[in-house]
């Protein structure tokens, strides 16, 4: 999928941070501007798949943004936690497409485009859209858009501002306070070890650190490892965004005892 990182691609990752013997929790560090509505959902319902069979709760820590497909991975999560700078939302959908056909006239290139259904060519560049084609596009995002509300209201329902929910279901994007107030995160955090030590109730643990070989992207994940063995996976997801799709390979423990 070229600079993208789909679901089928990353599942046996968090197959491995479930399967970890005596593990308490699983902690998701996320900073990514979204993606592909399919491959977000498919990781959210997998991430609580696993949650529920491991019995396992599941805390998002976003780090500089969670918008769009990187906000409704968050929402998998049990507990949603922000830094004050963090970006959140962006609850919705988007399609762009380019016509260059008052180009091609004026540099006298007639192109042509053949189908075999009049609604087929959509979005190309080289066909002027009509009226059908853009109702299409138009229902097409009211629906996706319509999907990821259920989804959003689903997860954090009973924790969303009633009054705000306009302005959270349009799209914007909020600062990292703001989403506390508007229900769309729980809490602000500083010091991501504080509330890890909060979370395990000790402040007894050591972190193994995972770090990513891979050349496309450069992501970090921990495991943090309480004295008594009990763990709480921390894995760290980034996305480029051009992309906008969650992404880690492969973990290698580099200083576990």
């Amino acid at each position: 999928m070229g600079g993208s990182m789909s679901f089928n691609a990353i599942k046996h990752r968090f197959d491995e941070a479930f399967a970890l013997k005596n593990l308490k929790a699983v902690c998701l560090q996320i900073n990514s501007p979204g993606g592909s509505p399919v491959q977000s959902s498919l990781i959210a319902e997998y991430i609580r798949h696993l949650s529920e069979v491991k019995e396992v709760p599941v805390y998002a820590f976003i780090e500089d943004i969670a918008a769009s497909g990187g906000y409704m991975i968050a929402c998998a999560a049990d507990s949603i936690f922000v830094s004050r700078f963090s970006l959140v939302g962006s609850i919705g959908a988007v399609i762009t497409g380019f016509n260059v056909t008052s180009l091609l006239e004026r540099i006298g290139v007639k192109p042509e485009v053949f189908t075999s259904g009049s609604r087929k060519a959509g979005l190309d560049p080289l066909t002027e859209i009509s009226d059908e084609e853009r109702a299409d596009i138009t229902n097409l995002l009211q629906y996706t858009h319509q999907e990821f509300i259920d989804w959003v209201e689903q997860r954090r329902g009973r924790a969303l501002l009633d009054s705000a929910k306009p302005d959270l279901y349009s799209g914007a994007t909020f600062g990292g306070k703001q989403s506390i107030v508007y229900g769309l995160a729980d809490e602000e955090y500083g010091v991501l070890e504080q509330i890890v030590a909060r979370l395990l109730q000790t402040t007894s643990f050591k972190v193994v650190h995972i770090r990513n070989s891979g050349t496309m992207f450069h992501s970090l994940a921990r495991w943090f490892v309480k004295k008594s063995g009990t763990l709480l996976a921390r894995l760290r997801m980034n996305s480029l965004p051009v992309s906008g799709s969650l992404s880690y390979t492969d973990l290698m423990k580099t200083d576990a005892e």
